[in-house]
């Protein structure tokens, strides 16, 4: 029950928060949403030892999950 009064509070809150704050500016906004130029400069940054590191994490992970099942 706790947890629903405090949802509803949260909600409320958040609500009033923003009708009370100024609309943010262009620039704060900016890198919020994926453009396509903004994908691409994500995607050109990566290189062979990002992705293989990445399987390596992810890999272990499942081992650990697996493992401890």
């Amino acid at each position: 029950v706790f947890e629903c009064w405090l949802l509803v509070f949260l909600i409320i809150f958040m609500i009033v928060v923003s009708c009370f704050t100024p609309a943010p500016s262009k620039e704060q906004v900016e890198a919020i949403t994926f453009t396509k130029d903004f994908k691409k400069s994500i995607r050109d940054s990566w290189d062979w030892f990002d992705i293989v590191g990445t399987l390596i994490v992810v890999g272990l992970c499942a081992a650990f999950y697996a493992y401890f099942w």
